[in-house]
């Protein structure tokens, strides 16, 4: 009896992986390279008793792996939602800044670790300059701080800032903090007409782009003191940017969708506010380099060389290239 139950329990077993198997196959067949992995892995597990078939499931197993995208590194921020994520240029390290709480963490991608510079300092935000060198990081005591990377050396500091998000110019001369810009090395400061929670840089320098509460507007980086033109409307907290060369820019609008000014005079060039179920469609969530393509909240990406085009509806991304 007792032979008779093991004997069926074995096959049991067999059936269940080549079950297994199968689901393998189907999601091969669907060009799912991880899930079918996964489903011959655990077939080879369930059939180890059985040598062709563990074998043949192995060997399957192993041939769709080499296919499907597997973490290269991972880390737990803590954090429960997070706002953004922030590439080091050159090296490999991170800037991860969480949703809806002042607090950001530099993560080593090769040791997995966080930087200690930061995570002692408990950092609010961080923004690393262009050439990855150096990063800076507001921290709770309102100070700015610059420092070399990965070294931790401190090469410059800023006292009496009002929390806010921070930004490099292009050239990493400016740095632009709550209410100022700040040249780092020479400690030259200049007023911004409003403290902006997100700021934006021109890609040459010359403009930089404010936002606040539910307004966004433009001044001169060698005249930062004034506005070029009256702040226009726009969505609460969330992104706005220059379009390519910075003559275009582009906001959402408080109740969804987005609008395209002119940088020098602030007129609407182009509004989209059709199809919008909530104040959150539509909104503008990242641009391309070269100005031309513009993700949008839970509706299609928006190509404006062609904006008949069918592009697929997005909820958060980055364009990594123009």
């Amino acid at each position: 009896a007792l032979a008779g139950e093991a004997k069926a329990r074995e096959e049991a077993t067999f059936t269940l992986s080549d079950m297994y198997a199968r689901s393998g196959l189907a999601a091969a067949e669907n060009h799912d390279p991880t899930r079918a992995a996964l489903w011959f892995a655990n077939a080879a597990i369930l059939g180890a008793k059985e040598t062709n078939r563990a074998t043949a499931n192995c060997l399957r197993a192993m041939t769709w792996r080499s296919e499907s995208k597997n973490a290269a590194r991972a880390f737990d921020t803590g954090f429960e939602h997070l706002r953004e994520l922030r590439w080091n240029p050159r090296r490999p390290a991170m800037i991860v800044e969480a949703e809806n709480l002042r607090a950001a963490q530099i993560w080593d991608l090769d040791i997995e670790q966080p930087w200690q510079p930061a995570l002692a300092s408990k950092a609010r935000w961080a923004a690393w300059d262009h050439s990855g060198d150096r990063v800076a990081i507001s921290l709770p005591d309102d100070t700015l701080r610059v420092f070399e990377f990965p070294s931790g050396k401190e090469l410059a500091r800023l006292t009496e800032l009002q929390q806010s998000n921070i930004e490099w110019s292009p050239e990493d001369r400016w740095i632009a903090a709550g209410n100022f810009l700040w040249d780092w090395r020479s400690n030259e400061r200049h007023p911004l007409p409003a403290s902006a929670w997100r700021v934006h840089f021109s890609r040459d320098g010359r403009l930089v782009l404010l936002q606040w509460n539910s307004q966004a507007g433009i001044c001169a980086v060698d005249a930062p003191e004034h506005f070029l033109h009256p702040p226009v409307p726009a969505h609460y907290g969330e992104y706005a940017d220059f379009l390519g060369d910075g003559r275009t820019y582009v906001v959402g609008l408080p109740a969804g969708g987005l609008a395209i000014h002119d940088s020098a005079t602030g007129a609407v060039l182009d509004s989209l506010t059709n199809g919008l179920s909530t104040d959150r469609d539509g909104l503008p969530i990242c641009v391309s380099a070269d100005g031309r393509l513009i993700a949008r909240s839970n509706q299609p990406l928006l190509d404006r060389e062609n904006p008949g085009g069918t592009k697929f509806p997005v909820h958060q991304g980055a364009f990594t290239a123009a």
